[in-house]
């Protein structure tokens, strides 16, 4: 309920009309007491009454709006702060309160600019620059919000709200050190709530300081031990820190708080799979068809139990990343060995190497019309369909191969070791900035005697290469590689890959072709902790930072592997 104005009675009222005016002020006084008790039907009937009296009196409509909106009545809610406005054009909490109304009736730019009369009628009020804020923030204007919360916090330096919406909005605009003085600052100023203290966990843990998102999730979880999302991002950090056990433990803790809360869901997916549970883990891991960027398909056809086909029609589709779909295409001849015709649906760069697995009977391109189908499911889902154990995983190397009809490149000379190289992801992947490694990095690496290295990197990545003066010590391949068929067929021409977590280390695993992966610390959960090799490729050998963000070491040991190899080479 917004402020209340006191305003002066006049002395000079004769005592009958100063009864009468008496009357909408009590009517108001017991409507205030209502409201504040939550009686809000009780309250709205007082408001009323007290209008019948004094039907413009700007300080009653405003408070009848606040009570109308807490019963959900929102339309009607504005009519009366347009009315008190009307009236009071410099009633500032009016104004704030319309933008409220407004903004959740969906009336965005009449609610900011409701918030902005408000500041300008009460250049000081916190409550108005946050919500101005973070409206801005929701409407993705990030550089407004900042400088609307800044202009707030010059206002009423030591308002703890205005300190932590403006890390809300920074964490927005992934800068996470700075998100954190503003959690900080808020928690210092009142103490802090679960809510500011969780806030400052998800920072830390975007800046990659798990320590410190625990510790901040243990204040969270002090002041709310039903708080089901400080469970969850505790477990995460504690995951990302390599202990699996706890991050289980927590996890657990998250869903007896919330049954349904999808962090818990997929962490304890990565963190089982990490261990080499695949039981609890795939099973887990179906939870990804509730993220908000990963819906499932509408097909009217079921998805497929797993039992034999008996000559029915079965559409595999690709749901995720491009090394993704090559790692499970691995199962298409083992659903094509229950009897059924396999089609499989991939991205258009796939196609031409889709088609050199066994028992895929057609590959269609992601957007081309589908043929008629009677199951389906999606290629990540056939470990759970399958019932993969760790024991169990389908291994069978090489799985594809290139196309005959892919032109072969010009073969080089044989005294070197002929390496691949691959440093950049997807920059909007996720852990990009975890699992990429800078081409600078790789200088020493370049330099190893009886070496040739040629790029398979894509995207802006390969701008790298003439940026650090490197044309001399590694060919760039990237105009010559139009899909995946034509880098398959320039790696079969390698001894090795050297690559990061990227597609065309999963390529060459599928290809039965040496690769040495570089992963982060906390990888992704196909590369299990604990072991230097992988399940899932037999020629890889797994090179994992020993600690967060420690790529020095990783690469002194590639060095140190490469040149032992390169020495085997006669002179």
């Amino acid at each position: 309920m917004a402020q209340k104005t006191k305003k002066k009675a006049s002395r000079r009222q004769a005592a009958p009309r100063k009864a009468a005016a008496d009357a909408p002020a009590k009517a108001l006084l017991a409507a205030d007491a209502h409201h504040r008790a939550g009686r809000l039907d009780k309250a709205v009937a007082e408001y009323r009454r007290a209008l019948g009296a004094a039907p413009s009196n700007p300080l009653v409509l405003n408070n009848l709006a606040v009570a109308l909106r807490a019963l959900g009545q929102e339309k009607e809610a504005v009519a009366c702060l347009r009315k008190a406005i009307k009236g009071a054009p410099e009633h500032a909490d009016a104004h704030y309160n319309l933008g409220n109304a407004l903004q959740a009736t969906g009336d965005a730019q009449g609610a900011l600019e409701a918030y902005r009369r408000a500041i300008t009628a009460r250049p000081d009020y916190p409550a108005a620059y946050s919500n101005l804020g973070l409206l801005f923030r929701d409407l993705n204007q990030l550089d407004e919000a900042v400088q609307v919360l800044s202009a707030g916090l010059r206002a009423a330096p030591n308002d703890a709200q205005l300190h932590l919406n403006l890390g809300v909005v920074l964490d927005a605009r992934k800068q996470p050190a700075s998100a954190i003085a503003c959690y900080r600052r808020s928690i210092a100023l009142d103490g802090g709530s679960a809510r500011a203290f969780h806030n400052l966990a998800a920072a830390c843990f975007q800046a990659e300081d798990h320590a410190a998102a625990v510790a901040a999730e243990d204040q969270a979880i002090a002041r709310d031990p039903d708080f089901a999302e400080a469970h969850a991002l505790r477990a995460q950090a504690l995951c990302a820190a390599g202990r699996l056990d706890d991050a289980l433990a927590g996890f657990d803790q998250a869903l007896r708080c919330d049954a349904e809360n999808l962090t818990a869901h997929l962490g304890r997916a990565r963190a089982a799979l990490l261990k080499g549970d695949f039981a609890p883990g795939l099973d887990e891991y179906e939870w990804r068809w509730r993220r908000a960027r990963q819906p499932q398909r509408g097909f009217d056809e079921p998805e497929w139990d797993g039992s034999p086909l008996r000559g029915r029609r079965i559409l595999l589709y690709a749901e995720q990343g491009l090394g993704d779909s090559i790692q499970f295409l691995r199962y298409v001849p083992m659903v094509a060995a229950l009897g059924g015709q396999v089609l499989v649906e991939v991205p258009p760069v796939l196609v031409r190497l889709a088609r050199t697995v066994a028992g895929a009977a057609q590959v269609i391109a992601q957007g081309q019309t589908l043929p008629g189908f009677d199951v389906q499911a999606a290629l990540l889902s056939l470990p759970r369909i399958m019932e993969t154990r760790l024991e169990t995983i389908p291994a069978k190397i090489p799985y594809l191969s290139p196309p005959p009809s892919t032109p072969a490149p010009a073969p080089d000379p044989q005294d070197h070791v002929k390496v691949g190289l691959v440093w950049a992801g997807n920059p909007e992947h996720e852990n990009d900035r975890n699992r990429s490694v800078p081409l600078e990095r790789f200088l020493p690496l370049l330099a190893v005697p009886k070496t040739r290295f040629y790029s398979f990197q894509k995207g802006a990545g390969v701008r790298d290469i003439p940026r650090l003066g490197c044309q001399g010590l590694v060919r760039d391949l990237s105009r010559r590689l139009r899909d995946f068929a034509d880098t398959a067929k320039f790696l079969s021409q390698l001894d090795l890959l050297i690559a990061v977590d990227t597609a065309p280390a999963h390529l060459a695993g599928a290809l039965g072709i040496d690769c040495w992966l570089l992963l982060p610390f906390a990888p992704d959960w196909r590369w299990i902790l604990g072991r230097d090799d992988s399940p899932w490729y037999p020629k890889h050998s797994l090179y994992r930072q020993p600690a967060q963000g420690d790529w020095d070491s990783v690469l002194a040991r590639l060095a140190a592997d490469l040149a032992a190899r390169a020495e085997m080479i006669p002179d």
